[in-house]
């Protein structure tokens, strides 16, 4: 058995690595293609670990970019994939044109979409309707990129895939070895370098946790947030830099008494842990930028729609807007 592996964030790798445990024994080969420089190398071992034998190749590894030289190099690369025959191909995100590239040359090989969090829920209703929201849809059409007929998704998320689609929902008994807290934690997300909110947004967001519950919070940075843009929540947070995938720490090492994030999904992953804490959705829909445009919002509000669905049976879980916060009473006032 022959698998292509394309992944570009340490959490598609930790899927792949669930799928090819869950499904494949004895002697697997992998090719691994590495699409820029978000996959840590110890993650890599994990995936190489599944394997008799394994292959990596990075791809756009330090830049982002399309153009030019580097389009040339990463192209010669992607040629060693077109002579392989593979029995499957997992990969991680089915709106870059990165990833999909690679698939070009085996448009009858079974695909499994490794879902990188809720963007599942989108990526559903893009199916359902025909649409195929690849990124730079111009050079994806001049490198001869086809909509795909067919996926399986691999998901923990309950969701209901298009007709043409499959899905295998996974239900993984997760090992907690972590202590119990009373921490607050956040979730960071990069929304301000993605220009959706403003700094101050996020300034006036984590002050008002910090007010209503009367202690500092511990903000889990984004492996894509900038430390600058958060430098001015120190007076109400303790920023801890990412090292590993915060799933990692909630389950061997700390958990908090509260959890909050926009849309983290984290969130989602471990809800169903630890019945006895809350977890807090931030709606941020009426306080984007006025640039963001409507499909974006129309995600935005998809995942907080699922959400919401979610907390009419998991009683605690909240979604909040900055507004809530500020205007409930501190919990340490009578």
């Amino acid at each position: 058995m022959k698998i292509l592996v394309i992944v570009s964030t340490n959490r598609q790798v930790v899927e792949s690595v669930k799928y090819l445990k869950s499904f494949f024994y004895g002697n697997l080969t992998i090719d691994i293609a590495v699409i820029g420089q978000h996959v840590q190398e110890s993650y890599l071992k994990l995936l190489q670990n599944c394997a008799a034998k394994s292959r990596v190749t990075n791809y756009y590894n330090g830049t982002s970019s399309f153009s030019g030289f580097i389009v040339v190099v990463n192209y010669l690369r992607y040629l060693k994939w077109k002579r392989q025959a593979y029995d499957r191909i997992l990969f991680g995100n089915f709106s870059s044109l990165k990833q999909r590239v690679l698939l070009i040359p085996f448009q009858e090989v079974p695909k499994v979409l490794v879902t990188d969090g809720a963007i599942i829920i989108d990526l559903i209703s893009q199916r359902e309707r025909g649409v195929d929201k690849v990124k730079d849809l111009k050079i994806a059409k001049l490198l001869g990129l086809k909509p795909l007929k067919s996926l399986t998704l691999f998901t923990d998320y309950p969701v209901t895939p298009a007709l043409c689609d499959s899905s295998i929902i996974y239900n993984v008994k997760q090992d907690v070895t972590s202590t119990k807290t009373k921490e607050i934690h956040f979730l960071g997300s990069y929304l301000v370098e993605l220009k959706f909110i403003k700094e101050e947004y996020l300034i006036d967001l984590i002050s008002a946790i910090y007010q209503k519950y009367g202690q500092r919070i511990k903000y889990y940075l984004h492996p894509r947030e900038k430390i600058e843009h958060v430098k001015k929540i120190k007076p109400f947070a303790d920023i801890i830099e990412y090292q590993k995938n915060y799933e990692e720490v909630f389950l061997h090492e700390k958990k908090p008494e509260i959890l909050i994030s926009f849309y983290s999904s984290a969130m989602f992953e471990l809800l169903g842990v630890d019945k006895t804490m809350t977890f807090i959705f931030i709606n941020i829909i009426d306080s984007l930028q006025s640039h963001v445009d409507s499909a974006a919002k129309q995600k935005l509000m998809d995942v907080y729609s699922f959400a919401r669905g979610l907390s009419e049976v998991n009683k605690n879980l909240q979604i909040l807007c900055l507004g809530d916060i500020k205007s409930t009473r501190p919990v340490n006032q009578a």
